[in-house]
């Protein structure tokens, strides 16, 4: 994780549009790669769009395992499991 800020800089330099992230799910995760991003002044240019999608909580233990740069916490898994328990339909209710 530690080397995207700098790739994105790479590109930022490059002459890229706008930045576009994969699906945020770890907060935490994302708020330090920001602020390393911003360091690196990749922030002070083009817009930066946060991506967060979520259908379910299989969908979330799939990214967490099989999508590269993509960190998604159980408590987040457990509470989408939940909400399906609740909801009867975890699409509906989201996290």
């Amino acid at each position: 994780m530690d080397f995207r800020p700098y790739n994105l800089k790479k590109k930022v330099d490059a002459g890229a549009d706008f930045i576009q992230t994969q699906g945020i799910y770890d907060m935490e995760l994302f708020k330090s790669q920001m602020e390393k991003a911003r360091n690196l002044g990749c922030l002070s240019g083009p817009p930066c769009l946060p991506h967060h999608c979520t259908k379910s909580a299989m969908m979330l233990k799939y990214m967490d395992s099989s999508v590269a740069g993509v960190t998604v916490p159980k408590p987040l898994i457990d509470r989408m499991n939940k909400a399906k328990e609740a909801a009867g339909d975890d699409k509906k209710k989201g996290a």
